[in-house]
This record gives C-alpha cells, sequence and structure tokens, in this order.
C-alpha cells in the first residue's frame, strides 16, 4: 500500500485557455474605444475597438469566465473586434474599408430596433450583434509553438444568424513562404586538387 501525506488535494488537469470555437454567436457590446495610429500625420488613421461578450447558447459569457481564469499580471480581453474606419480618400484600400465598414453598421441596425448610426462610437455600447470567429493559425511567437487559435472576423445581423443563414468563415492558414532555391555554382571555375600546393 502506498504511503500517504499531509495536504494531499486532488489537482485538476491543466488544459490552458480555452478557445471559442469557430462560428457565428450573438453577442452584446460592453465597451467600444476609438483608438488613432500615426496622429496628425498623412497616413493617420483610426480603428473602432469593439469589445463584446457571449449572449445566447452554450458559450454564453465566454469571455467573462477566460477573464476570471486567466493570469491576472497579464490577461487582456480577448472578446474583440477591431473595425477600421474608413479615410474617405478614394483609394481601393478604403474602398474595402468603406464596405466592410458600412457592412458592419448595417447588421448593428438590423439587430436592434430603432437604432440608426449617427456617427458617434458611444451609440454601440449596450447593443447587440452577431460576430463570426474563423479558426487562424500562427506562428512562432516568444518560442511558444505554432499553432491555431479563433478571431473575430466579421459582424452579422441576428435574424441571420438565429435563422441559421450565415456560413461559419473559412479558416486562415498562415501565408507559405517561398522554398529557398537551391544554390548553383555559376562561376564557370573548376576545383582543383590542392592537397600538394606549397602554401596549404
Amino acid at each position: 500500500m502506498i504511503k500517504g501525506y499531509n495536504g494531499f488535494k486532488t489537482q485538476p488537469m491543466f488544459t490552458g485557455r480555452q478557445k471559442l470555437p469557430a462560428g457565428v454567436y450573438v453577442a452584446k457590446v460592453y465597451d467600444v474605444e476609438l483608438q488613432t495610429y500615426n496622429a496628425g500625420k498623412p497616413d493617420e488613421s483610426q480603428q473602432l475597438i469593439i469589445s463584446f461578450d457571449i449572449f445566447e447558447g452554450e458559450h454564453k459569457g465566454f469571455f467573462k469566465k477566460d477573464w476570471d481564469t486567466a493570469d491576472p499580471a497579464n490577461r487582456k480581453w480577448r472578446g474583440t473586434y477591431r473595425l477600421w474606419i474608413p479615410k474617405g480618400d478614394g483609394s481601393e484600400a478604403d474602398k474595402t474599408t468603406r464596405r466592410i465598414f458600412e457592412q458592419a453598421m448595417w447588421a448593428f441596425e438590423e439587430s436592434n430596433a430603432q437604432f440608426h448610426w449617427a456617427w458617434d462610437e458611444k451609440q454601440l455600447k449596450g447593443l447587440f450583434v452577431g460576430v463570426k470567429f474563423r479558426n487562424k493559425e500562427y506562428d512562432e511567437f516568444n518560442g511558444a509553438p505554432a499553432g491555431w487559435t479563433t478571431e473575430c472576423c466579421g459582424l452579422a445581423d441576428i435574424p441571420s444568424v438565429r435563422a441559421g443563414k450565415v456560413r461559419t468563415p473559412k479558416d486562415k492558414p498562415l501565408e507559405k513562404k517561398p522554398v529557398a532555391a537551391p544554390v548553383v555554382d555559376n562561376t564557370g571555375f573548376t576545383d582543383v586538387d590542392d592537397s600538394e600546393l606549397p602554401f596549404f
């Protein structure tokens, strides 16, 4: 028989931080922050950081639970969506930004009765919206091995989410790095036997 010891207590297995499965969820917005990059410069850009939690289904309150169980020294709220604000400069990139921004505001308007976007980010706090999560591959970082996580990659209107009309976004693998071509000797020189040379 095994000899016991004082203070024995069973310990749960450490499984690391859980990830929200890829899919489409109904969420509630808890905070919105406007961040400005390169302020006052020609390439100044702004981004809305929308913080939310899952509001319905088996994963309800997922990010609050994640926050409560994370190491307080370096935890951060993981339920976020970053939405770039169009610059209005007419560039092709800005046209894409504008389309994504307008689709996001449409999702908010369709999900919340009486809501109409009026260029005040504080309006979004407390509203509901659909959030789309995809699997995303990440590379090694600070010695940690590569792997997969999930990220919020877009918004959707809640009626479509509840009707099952919004598909789970496709996985986003890392871009494959080109394989380096073998080095070919194009110098035209021929190797010679130097074992008899006096200066070696």
